[in-house]
């Protein structure tokens, strides 16, 4: 029986990127897009302020805020009360 272009596409991406790496990354998406803006907010305040070349601060900006947001949200992952404040549901292993 031949399978259909949907899950196809879902043994493709379970393969190519992992079942956790999938799950991960759907449980972290809503938690780490309320908590970018304050991380981008927070980093353009102090690398804009340096003398550094552009490109540079474009980088060191987009590090910051990709690390500050992750970070955030393992503490949220960690945290029952943040967990829940966030809408992060526990998954079972």
């Amino acid at each position: 029986m031949r399978k259909t272009n949907s899950s196809r596409e879902k043994e493709i991406l379970n393969s190519a990127f992992g079942h956790l790496y999938l799950n991960y990354l759907s449980q972290a998406a809503y938690p780490v897009y309320i908590l970018h803006m304050a991380f981008l907010y927070l980093g353009s305040m102090l690398i804009f302020s340096t003398s550094l070349p552009l490109p540079f601060q474009f980088f060191l900006l987009v590090l910051f805020t990709l690390a500050g947001s992750l970070g955030t949200f393992e503490l949220v992952r960690r945290v029952k009360v943040l967990r829940f404040l966030f809408g992060v549901v526990e998954r079972k292993k």
